[in-house]
């Protein structure tokens, strides 16, 4: 008989709840502040321990009234509202009577306060017990100094947690697994946000070391009633004081936007950069986290080519990827269903998001065309795809509301369409289609052979080429006679390239070989290689093969270099400090200093020093040290969202490295084609293509055989190493035309 349905033990229940309203110790430091700002805290200073996920908060508040020192961290209890009508304008950050409940009920919590309009101070502890707090009882702060009571003439709230999820085990060996940097980037966000709402207050964050030292992460002088600031120079102070100088001063613009109740004001960045977690979208002080909106507006960013306009380093295409940097503020008409659709009480999906994201989407047209990026005749282009495009996504949101433990935007790593491509590609051709230097074939579309072949292995469906070719075909006015196409598929694997013959060079360009397709009827295909694209994809293979087992082996050379340096910003440190094994694998070996601008500055510069560099880097960007900086950053960008894979974890497990690739093994490096950095990928493309047989080199029969063959051995045959196609058809040929071998 199956259990009958029962009420859940409050316990098991709070536990559940309390992973809902706490993703992480950054999002609870960020409640705990939250509350701090309801209860008019000018001062506020934060401590953390990630190593015992442990944190306090201190601040300067009205405090907590005795009476309501019972009261605390009960379930939805609030002193923010009382009915539902107070929702559709309520001024405080919390309202919802369940963050302290939940950190409480994950923690071995306490909070200290003095009310104003009292002389002595309390403290609640985990077993709900509230008693007067004085000298001769004092608790001990997360790194064991005694707390003092406050002062008689003082107010406010000490709130400690220590041992954060200590009765969710498996919670909490990821939460202390999470990467430092990423916690500092979580917090940072956090009060950046808050900030913008409220530059008045002062904000300081500290943390514990590795070697139980304390160390600043921020800290934030709030702004005086006298400071008569504008709101573009309160937002740069505050993205300044939080995140350093992750971009010049003088690159930063001002923007703002009024229709009808709706203001919006902001800045961006007139320099790009190459992460994009320094975007940040707030409406009513809530937090916009849109994904469709902030894709589609990284697109029509990278549509009108943002990017530096000056590098002493050239690259083929647009490997690199650049981000705008921006904040923008939106004050508008407030509604109910924006509070509650999520607990982190952030925006998901806007109310009047048909109003809200035209309106951001203007902003951001209006910069581009102030920058010179866009002309005013592109607008109704942008507005249209902005229309078709944000329509595609009106459900999106509704299948995406779940907090993820530990607030994390991972993306697997994984086979990636554009790495693929080539092997398998397919060709439409018209009669007006000329064999022209200036023909465009289309990119290849995997759909199709997605729907034809076989689904069971992945190396099935990219291992075979179709090209299409319909009736009535010409490639040029010499076969206009002949009705040689018929509405057929033609189709060409890495085993026909291994047994085609090969007819001879065309041109001093190309390669003319036959593949038979029906020994029974002796009939064959013809197919134009281009020389270039066929000899330029063996050598890059060989390149990452040889890269990988250098990588793998610890064998990669490098040089020491005198002097190539480069300054960072905070966050940016934190970077290159979790990621330092990872890039001395990759040839990279660098370290960091930290030292005040000046005498009398308060702002620590960091500085990287590049100590030595492989020869593939050294001799494409160690001339210029801010586009090293650039690709580093976008490397360690991509592994802290999993777009690239560590290779560290690999060279820890040997034995599984070893049946996946070796020295003896370099067949299979395309299996480590994801850790591969995205600067090695530019360099070998670019050495590859300038080391490979060119248009006009002769070459015999016998070369020409070679050639082919060392291609059917490469894992992506039919494509170029910058993704174009290497192989067109020509024609079939049927019994009567294949009796010999004559051509």
């Amino acid at each position: 008989m199956p259990d009958s349905i029962q009420l859940l033990d409050a316990d098991v229940l709070s536990k559940l709840q309390s992973q809902v309203h706490v993703i992480s110790i950054a999002s609870a430091i960020n409640e705990v502040i939250q509350n701090s700002i309801d209860a008019k805290a000018t001062n506020i200073s934060v401590l953390l321990d990630l190593d015992t996920l442990s944190f306090q908060v201190e601040d300067d508040g009205t405090g907590i009234a005795p009476a309501d020192m019972n009261l605390i961290c009960k379930q939805h209890y609030t002193s923010k509202i009382k009915l539902v009508k107070d929702l559709a304008d309520v001024k405080t950050y919390g309202f919802q009577g369940m963050a302290l409940h939940s950190i409480n009920s994950i923690s071995d919590m306490c909070i200290i306060s003095k009310a104003k309009d009292y002389s002595g101070s309390r403290i609640k502890s985990n077993a709900y017990i509230t008693k007067l707090y004085s000298e001769q009882n004092t608790v001990d702060d997360i790194i064991g100094l005694p707390i003092q009571p406050f002062d008689k003439k003082n107010s406010g709230t000490i709130l400690i947690a220590r041992n954060l999820m200590y009765n969710l085990p498996v919670r909490s060996n990821m939460a202390k697994a999470e990467p430092q940097y990423r916690v500092f980037n979580a917090i940072r966000e956090y009060v950046l946000r808050l900030l913008i709402q409220v530059p008045a207050i002062s904000i300081s964050v500290s943390y514990v070391t590795l070697s139980k030292d304390l160390d600043n992460l921020l800290k934030y002088q709030g702004l005086n009633k006298c400071d008569n600031m504008s709101s573009f120079d309160k937002y740069v102070k505050v993205l300044r004081s939080v995140y350093g100088c992750v971009v010049p001063f003088n690159t930063l613009k001002g923007l703002s936007l009024k229709y009808k109740e709706y203001f919006i004001e902001g800045v961006i960045s007139k320099s790009p950069v190459k992460v994009k977690h320094l975007q940040f979208i707030n409406i009513n002080r809530r937090t916009y986290n849109n994904p469709a909106l902030f894709k589609l507006i990284n697109s029509m960013f990278k549509e009108y080519k943002f990017e530096p306009q000056e590098n002493m380093v050239t690259y083929v295409g647009r490997p690199y990827k650049f981000y705008p940097i921006f904040f923008i503020n939106i004050k508008g008409p407030k509604n109910i269903n924006d509070l509650i659709q999520d607990p982190s009480k952030c925006v998901v999906e806007a109310t009047l998001q048909h109003i809200i994201d035209p309106l951001i989407i203007r902003t951001f047209k209006s910069f581009l065309i102030t920058q010179g990026y866009m002309t005013p005749n592109d607008n109704t282009d942008v507005v249209t795809s902005f229309e078709q495009t944000f329509s595609s996504y009106d459900s999106w949101t509704n299948k995406h509301n779940a907090n993820i433990l530990l607030d994390s935007n991972i993306r697997a790593g994984r086979y990636q369409q554009h790495e693929i491509n080539g092997r398998g590609e397919t060709f439409s051709l018209t009669k007006s289609t000329t064999l022209t230097k200036t023909t465009k074939i289309r990119k290849p579309s995997l759909k199709r052979l997605r729907s034809k072949h076989s689904k069971s292995s992945v190396l099935k469906k990219i291992s075979n080429v179709v090209l299409e070719v319909p009736d009535d075909h010409s490639l040029t006015e010499s076969y206009c006679s002949h009705s040689l196409y018929s509405n057929r598929e033609f189709s060409i694997t890495k085993d026909d390239l291994s047994k085609c013959c090969v007819i001879n060079q065309v041109d001093t360009k190309f390669i003319l070989m036959k593949v038979v397709t029906d020994l029974d009827n002796i009939k064959a295909e013809l197919y134009i290689l281009d020389q270039h694209a066929c000899d330029e994809r063996i050598k890059l293979e060989q390149f990452l093969s040889q890269l990988l087992a250098d990588v793998l082996s610890d064998m990669l050379y490098v040089q020491p270099i005198a002097s190539l340096k480069f300054e960072v910003s905070a966050v940016e440190s934190n970077l290159f400090e979790h990621f330092d094994l990872e890039l001395r694998r990759w040839g990279v070996h660098t370290r960091i200093e930290r030292n005040f601008s000046n005498e009398s500055s308060q702002e620590l510069k960091h500085t990287v020093f590049v100590d030595s560099l492989s020869d593939e880097l050294l001799n494409k960007c160690g001339r210029d040290p801010q586009f090293l900086k650039g690709v580093l950053l976008q490397h360690m960008d991509n592994l802290s969202t999993s777009k690239k894979l560590p290779i560290l974890p690999l060279i820890d497990r040997p034995n599984q490295t070893q049946d996946t690739f070796d020295s003896e093994n370099t067949q299979n490096w395309w299996k480590l084609y994801n850790y591969i950095p995205t600067f090695y990928l530019e360099i070998f493309n670019s050495k590859a293509c300038r080391s490979a047989i060119m248009f006009g080199d002769e070459l015999t029969k016998m070369e020409c055989k070679l050639l082919v063959r060392n291609l059917s051995k490469c894992q992506q045959p039919f494509q170029c190493a910058h993704g174009r196609p290497s192989i067109v058809p020509v024609s079939e040929i049927s019994d009567c035309m294949n009796h010999t071998d004559q051509l």
